[in-house]
């Protein structure tokens, strides 16, 4: 799990540095980059709390799991 919306530096990017594309629950493309997630969509605006799909490039291969995104409140 991770929680951009804190932006406190810990959790803030999932696999930071690397080729990344998220899906949503239902399959949609939520997100394609080179420098992992920060918990966006591609319009910018913070995903929705939930479990997410997702395919990353690391050295050369194709790694595919889910990710939860929680949101915590920002004080």
């Amino acid at each position: 799990a991770f929680t951009p919306t804190r932006r406190e530096g810990l959790n803030d990017i999932f696999l930071e540095g690397r080729e990344v594309i998220i899906f949503d629950r239902y399959g949609n493309k939520v997100m394609e980059g080179s420098n992992g997630w920060d918990g966006t969509t591609h319009t910018g605006r913070f995903a929705d709390p939930g479990v997410y799909y997702y395919h990353a490039v690391i050295n050369g291969n194709v790694y595919k799991g889910t990710i939860e995104l929680i949101h915590l409140d920002i004080k």
